[in-house]
This record gives structure tokens, C-alpha cells and sequence, in this order.
């Protein structure tokens, strides 16, 4: 499972549901089931900035990422562990 991470994501809203996030990466508005956002995310409830963890065929189907470029070089982290922050920071 690849992962793709994207920063400085605003929530800007919600689906009448909740059920997903009306988010803005970079100049695209998309919606983003909550389910599908991995551990490690910043963001969960509308007014929410900061980072967005998702899987890399959802990003491929919501436009944000091109299916020819190879993903991104792995880290030393697991594909569902980002990368560590400093406690309490968001």
C-alpha cells in the first residue's frame, strides 16, 4: 500500500453526512471520505490545516497525484506510520 502525503490542506467543510471532508490541496477542492485518511493526519473536522495522509489510488482518483509518475522513494517508516512529530504539536 503506497501512501502520499500533501501539507498545508485546509478543511474548509463537511458532506451533509459528515461522512467526508471538503478539502483544499494546493488549488483542487475535493472530497475525502474520513474513513480513508491514515493515522498521522492533522486534519479531521472542518477548520482543521496542516497534513493529509491518504492512499496513493485515492489520490490518483481525485486528480491530486499523476498515475505515470512512480511514487515517492519510502522512508524508513511503514506505509500507515508517518513520520514522528514532536509531542502535543499539531
Amino acid at each position: 500500500m503506497e501512501i502520499v502525503r500533501f501539507d498545508e490542506v485546509e478543511v474548509f467543510g463537511a458532506s451533509g453526512s459528515g461522512s467526508d471532508l471538503a478539502c483544499r490541496i494546493g488549488g483542487a477542492e475535493v472530497a475525502i471520505p474520513r474513513i480513508l485518511i491514515e493515522p498521522g493526519s492533522d486534519v479531521r473536522e472542518p477548520g482543521d490545516r496542516g497534513k493529509l495522509i491518504i492512499q496513493r489510488w485515492l489520490a490518483i482518483g481525485l486528480g491530486l497525484v499523476s498515475p505515470f509518475m512512480p511514487p515517492a522513494p519510502r522512508s524508513g517508516y511503514g506505509p500507515t506510520s508517518p513520520e514522528p512529530s514532536a509531542k502535543g504539536q499539531r
